[in-house]
Order: structure tokens, then C-alpha cells, then sequence
């Protein structure tokens, strides 16, 4: 089971963010591979969490990670499919 709560993680750990937590409300799929997970908004937005060397940490890639359409996941990595922008 996967509980989600727009407090999670507590806003006291260091995986918090507001980004994060306004993204829960608004979640059309997630994924989880060994170690980490990552979460579709409607609007095409991805927030991960998780272990870093696991795809816990898109902050490298975050710019790029616009209009997601799908995700694809291995044992310690995630790719996303985007629409190509106008």
C-alpha cells in the first residue's frame, strides 16, 4: 500500500518541501524502482524522492523534466517520456 498525506515526508525532514507536498494533491501516477519513487502530476510536473544513486534525485535533470508523460523504470533508474514542447 502507498499512503500519501500532503505532510509527507514531516515537514521537519530534510526531504521536505513545499514544492513537494503541493505536488501530492495533484498526482496521476507513481513508480517506484529499488530504492526510490516518482511522482506525475497532472500538469506534467515529477517529483522524486527516495535513495540518491536510486533516481531519488532529479535536482541535476530538473529543467528538463517538463510536459512527462510516462515514466520508465529499472532496478535503480527512471527515465521520463516527454511532449516535445512547441
Amino acid at each position: 500500500m502507498i499512503y500519501l498525506s500532503t505532510t509527507y515526508p514531516p515537514p521537519y525532514s530534510p526531504a521536505y518541501s513545499p514544492f513537494k507536498a503541493s505536488l501530492l494533491s495533484n498526482i496521476v501516477a507513481i513508480y517506484a524502482n529499488a530504492g526510490a519513487f516518482v511522482a506525475i502530476a497532472a500538469d506534467g510536473r515529477v517529483v522524486t524522492w527516495g535513495d540518491d544513486d536510486a533516481g531519488g534525485d532529479s535536482s541535476a535533470v530538473a529543467s528538463k523534466l517538463v510536459n512527462v508523460k510516462s515514466i520508465s523504470h529499472s532496478g535503480s533508474a527512471f527515465t521520463a517520456m516527454c511532449r516535445a514542447s512547441a
